[in-house]
Parts: C-alpha cells; sequence; structure tokens
C-alpha cells in the first residue's frame, strides 16, 4: 500500500514522510504524505500529525519515510523523532503502530528493530 503512494521518481532522492491512520481494528481509516524533503532530512510537523489523527478517529498509527541513501538503519534524528510522535500521540490515545524506513531494496520496520 504505501509504495503506491509514494512518488517512486524521489524514492532515491528525495525523502518523504508519509502517515497512515488506522481504526481500532487496524483498517486504514486514511493516509497523508505529510512532508516532502530533502536528500538527507524531512521535517515532520507533529501537530499536523495529531489533527489529522484526530480527524480521522484514528486509534494506530504507521508512519513511514525513506532514505534515499539507500541505508536500512534508523538514524539518532530517526529514533528520537520517532519518540516525540510516540509521546504527543499517547495524550490523545493513539498507538503508534510502527515506524518504517524504506528504499528501494527493502524496508525496515522500527518496531521489529525494537
Amino acid at each position: 500500500m504505501l509504495l503506491s503512494i509514494w512518488d517512486p521518481g524521489l524514492l532515491g532522492l528525495q525523502e518523504q514522510f508519509v502517515v497512515v491512520f488506522l481504526n481500532n481494528r487496524q483498517q486504514v481509516v486514511g493516509w497523508r504524505v505529510l512532508n516532502i524533503g530533502s536528500m538527507e532530512t524531512c521535517i515532520v510537523d507533529i501537530r499536523l500529525m495529531v489533527s489529522l489523527a484526530l480527524h480521522c478517529m484514528a486509534s494506530y498509527v504507521i508512519l513511514a519515510h525513506n532514505h534515499p541513501s539507500g541505508i536500512l538503519d534508523a538514524s539518532l534524528n530517526d529514533r528520537r523523532t520517532t519518540f516525540k510522535i510516540k509521546k504527543a500521540l499517547r495524550l490523545i490515545d493513539v498507538q503508534l503502530f510502527d515506524h518504517l524506513i524504506i528504499s528501494t531494496d527493502g524496508y525496515l520496520s522500527m518496531r521489529v528493530e525494537g
């Protein structure tokens, strides 16, 4: 599903940050390309994401962004941002289900990686 949302021309060129909203049965109720950044970074507007989660009446959120470099490791900034988002979502009783890092060669699930 995520790859159908992604602009394939940007996958190896610019970071894109996508949010998928799920209901309490873990069915997709909405999604949004939150931002398109540079080759190395993408700013995440946490307030906007929380607002959209409330608007969708989401129970769960899946985050996804790509690494144009192809490196499937979570950077320190990725981990910090994920923690901030998880904390903000917790305030409105929404759970962060996963944060995926995508490249042309595959993906990394931060949930699976711990």
